[in-house]
């Protein structure tokens, strides 16, 4: 039997399966939108690296965050790093873990890169918990760290962005910053916003400055109180 035509499928109203596989699937809406449901804390988390602009601290310059998050009650924490390694990931996963926020989970899943094998996979399986790789592409595996992800790089980043209105000079100052935006995320409040993005160590501050740049710390605060609210 010959193969059907483009003209036999139109006849028909049929679309080449070709043409069905390449397009662009419609971006759900309402109930249709796939939700994330976990009923028990450090049942599962999610974890993935955030990278950020050099910035010196502690005699170290750290470009990158190791960010994990909690998928039943949104607790997140993270953790500078000089690399990406497997080592230093691992570090950064021990560092995390033994604070009071979150504590070795049942499942963490992680994209498939190799920051997520070696030494880190030895230290997931030494603790017992399974580990389980996201396919490549498929952001929406790791939705919930990807959304964590964007809305503390975009504090990070509006805060130094904010800071070069003020004083003129080039800002990569977010790792003393950090733990206001984690504080932010796991109290589900905000402390007062113009010590947010106002650095003691700055005394040439004019009123005139802070005026400019108000509305944009407003954003800030409104911000992170509606992405807080998981």
């Amino acid at each position: 039997m010959p193969a059907f035509t483009k003209a036999m499928l139109d006849n028909l109203g049929l679309t080449p399966a070709a043409t069905t596989l390449q397009a662009v699937p419609p971006k759900e809406k309402g109930k249709a939108v796939p939700h994330t449901m976990v009923y028990h804390k450090n049942a599962v988390h999610q974890a993935d690296l955030i990278f950020l602009p050099h910035d010196k601290w502690a005699k170290r310059r750290i470009n990158t965050l190791r960010l994990v998050v909690d998928l039943h009650s949104g607790a997140t924490d993270a953790e500078p790093l000089e690399d990406k390694t497997a080592e230093a990931t691992a570090a950064a996963i021990k560092s995390i873990y033994r604070r009071s926020i979150l504590d070795f989970p049942n499942r963490l899943e992680t994209n498939p890169g190799s920051e997520f094998k070696s030494v880190f996979a030895a230290l997931i399986i030494e603790n017992n918990v399974e580990h389980r790789f996201g396919k490549k592409g498929r952001h929406r595996q790791q939705s919930v760290v990807e959304n964590r992800k964007y809305a503390i790089g975009y504090a990070l980043n509006l805060r130094m962005a904010s800071l070069e209105q003020i004083t003129g000079q080039t800002s990569r100052d977010w790792v003393s910053f950090l733990p206001t935006v984690i504080e932010a995320f796991n109290v589900k409040k905000c402390q007062n916003p113009s010590l947010w993005i106002l650095p003691t160590r700055v005394h040439d501050v004019t009123k005139k400055a802070v005026a400019k740049c108000w509305k944009k710390v407003q954003r800030f605060a409104s911000f992170l109180k509606n992405h807080a609210t998981m």
